[in-house]
């Protein structure tokens, strides 16, 4: 009966473990989100002040953030205001996550690439 529990437990934790997080929501999606954020605030106020989004986000620094956060490939696209990063969550999930906002926006909206 106790080895019975035992496995139990075992099973129980080993399918935990498996768990798969919504795109953008697992802890390292999340923290790259959290990095990125200050991005949009510093676009969203250079383009209050200039009337246009600037030719690079390296235009931003030091007036409106003290420095571009390391994201992997942190992209913004003047044209249209959206930044965009593409990064691979760890184990078990290993599909392609794409996060994307504009910069009038704090909210990242993410999603797996298919």
């Amino acid at each position: 009966m106790f080895a019975r529990k035992i496995m139990s437990l075992c099973a129980l934790a080993i399918v935990s473990a498996c768990a798969v997080w919504p795109a953008g929501k697992d802890p390292k999606g999340k923290e790259l989100c959290d990095n990125a954020r200050p991005v949009l605030a510093a676009l969203a106020a250079y383009e209050r002040q200039n009337g246009q989004y600037p030719q690079s986000l390296h235009e931003l620094v030091p007036n409106f953030i003290v420095r571009i956060p390391f994201n992997p490939g942190l992209r913004f696209h003047r044209d249209t205001g959206i930044v965009e990063f593409a990064y691979t969550p760890s184990w078990p999930q290993t599909e392609e996550v794409y996060c994307a906002a504009h910069a009038r926006e704090a909210d990242w909206t993410c999603r797996s690439r298919p």
